[in-house]
């Protein structure tokens, strides 16, 4: 993630953050996971490409931890 904002790369910061979040949701660290995929999905818009979709599925299936 830092080496792809530092070369200025979107793309790649996008894609990184959502490995992130993937990472984050797989131990159950919903809130950082869901950061990091809004995060994402932000930058995919901006681009304007089809990674998209698949980021706001996850989004839509993933909960907030209850209190």
């Amino acid at each position: 993630l830092d080496i792809a904002r530092t070369l200025q790369t979107p793309l790649q910061e996008a894609r990184a953050q959502e490995g992130l979040g993937h990472c984050h949701l797989r131990q159950e660290q919903t809130n950082d996971g869901l950061s990091c995929l809004h995060q994402a999905l932000a930058l995919y818009r901006r681009l304007g490409i089809p990674d998209t979709q698949r980021v706001e599925t996850i989004l839509r299936t993933q909960r907030s931890p209850q209190p």
